[in-house]
C-alpha cells in the first residue's frame, strides 16, 4: 500500500508543472511560507498549501499562515486593481500594464487581475486605434492641402520634370493612403467595430484616389451600410424565441446547450445587436467557467483523483476548443491513468483513449 502511494505522489509531481505537492513535503515549510509571504509570492505559498492534509505535524501552523495569506492576496489583489485602473485613467498605459504582469506574477490564479487585464488590452487596443485615425485623418488634411500647391507648381512650370515627379509621387501617397482607410473599413465589418468603419470610410472620402480605388471605396461603403442595416433589424420571431431560450439555460448554468442555441440562429439574426450583446456576455462567462473548472480539476489532481480531474476537463473541451492550457492538462491526465494502470493501481480505471 505505502509503494502504491509513493508511485502515485510520484506519478502525479512528474506530470505536475511547478510541483507545489513536492514543496507540501517540506518539514521546513512553515519557514518556506514566510519567506513568500515577504517577497508576496502568495500564488506560490497557497498552491503550496492547498496539498497539506490534516495529518502533517505543521498542519495547525499551516492553517494559520494560509488565512493569513489571504487576507493578504485579497489586499494585494484589490491593490493591483485599483493601481492599474488609476494608471489607465491616467493614460500611463505601459505601467497599467505593468501593474497587472506584476499582480499576475504574485496571483497567477486571480481571475479578477486575469479580467481586468483583458479589459485593459481591449481599451488600450480602442486607444491605440483613434490615435491611428487620428494620423491618419492628419496625414490626410495634409495631402488635401498638399495636392492644390504641387498642381499649381506643375502648371506654372508643366515642362519640369522634378514638379511632375513629385506630383506622381504625391498620388501614389494618395493610393497607399486610401487603400490603408479602406482595408481600415473591411477590418471593421469583420470585428464589429462600426462606428471605427465610418470613420475610416468619412476620411478615405475626402480623398480622390485613381479610378479604381475609387470603386472600391463605394463598395466597401455599400458593405458598411449593410452591416450598419442588418445589426438594427429586428429579430425574427425564431431568433427572439432562441434569444430566450439561451438566457435560461444560461442562467441554469448550461452554457453548451447557450452556445448550441446561439450557434442555430438564422445568418441575419447572428448579426443582431442584441444577439452579439449577449455573445459577448456569453463568452465571457463561459471563460470565467472554464477557468472555475480547470481550478477544480486540479484541485481533484492533486488530491490523487485523476480520473475525475480528467473527466472535469475533457466535460469543458467542447466550450474552448482552442484552450492549450486546459489541453495540455488533458494530456498530462491521460499519461498519468494510462502509468497508474501500468503499475496497477487500479485494474478497474478508466483509460482514455488518444483520440478523444
Amino acid at each position: 500500500m505505502i509503494l502504491i502511494r509513493y508511485c502515485i505522489s510520484l506519478t502525479l509531481c512528474m506530470f505536475l508543472s511547478g510541483c507545489a505537492y513536492i514543496h507540501s513535503l517540506d518539514d521546513n515549510l512553515p519557514r518556506q511560507i514566510e519567506i513568500w509571504i515577504k517577497n508576496k509570492d502568495y500564488g506560490q505559498a497557497l498552491d503550496t498549501i492547498y496539498y497539506i492534509q490534516s495529518d502533517n505535524v505543521n498542519y495547525k501552523q499551516l492553517m494559520i499562515q494560509k488565512n493569513r495569506i489571504i487576507i493578504l492576496a485579497n489586499q494585494f489583489e484589490q491593490d493591483s486593481l485599483e493601481q492599474g485602473n488609476k494608471l489607465q485613467q491616467t493614460k500611463n498605459w505601459h505601467q497599467a500594464y505593468n501593474a497587472y504582469e506584476y499582480g499576475l506574477t504574485k496571483l497567477p490564479n486571480s481571475r479578477a487581475i486575469k479580467k481586468a487585464k483583458t479589459d485593459f488590452l481591449t481599451r488600450r487596443a480602442v486607444y491605440l486605434k483613434q490615435l491611428k485615425l487620428k494620423l491618419l485623418q492628419h496625414k490626410t488634411n495634409w495631402l488635401l492641402s498638399d495636392t492644390k500647391i504641387r498642381k499649381e507648381i506643375a502648371h506654372v512650370i508643366p515642362k519640369n520634370y522634378t514638379a511632375h515627379w513629385l506630383l506622381q509621387g504625391h498620388k501614389l501617397d494618395i493610393d497607399t493612403t486610401s487603400k490603408t482607410l479602406i482595408e481600415c473599413v473591411t477590418k471593421s465589418i469583420t470585428n464589429n467595430e462600426l462606428d471605427v468603419g465610418r470613420q475610416c470610410l468619412n476620411i478615405v472620402k475626402q480623398l480622390t484616389p485613381s479610378t479604381e480605388l475609387q470603386n472600391k471605396i463605394i463598395d466597401v461603403s455599400k458593405q458598411l451600410e449593410q452591416e450598419i442595416e442588418t445589426r438594427s433589424r429586428k429579430l425574427s420571431a425564431y431568433g427572439q424565441k432562441t434569444l430566450r431560450t439561451a438566457k435560461m439555460v444560461l442562467a441554469k448554468g448550461d452554457f453548451i446547450s447557450a452556445h448550441q442555441a446561439i450557434n442555430s440562429l438564422l445568418e441575419q439574426d447572428k448579426k443582431n445587436g442584441q444577439i452579439l450583446k449577449f455573445k459577448r456576455e456569453l463568452d465571457d462567462q463561459t471563460e470565467d467557467y472554464v477557468d472555475k473548472i480547470i481550478m477544480e480539476g486540479r484541485k481533484l489532481y492533486s488530491d490523487g483523483k485523476v480520473q475525475d480531474a480528467y473527466l472535469q476537463w475533457k466535460s469543458i473541451k467542447p466550450l474552448s476548443p482552442k484552450n492549450k492550457r486546459l489541453q495540455i492538462l488533458i494530456d498530462r491526465a491521460e499519461k498519468v491513468l494510462k502509468k497508474l494502470h501500468k503499475i496497477g493501481n487500479n485494474q478497474n480505471m478508466f483509460i482514455p483513449h488518444t483520440n478523444q
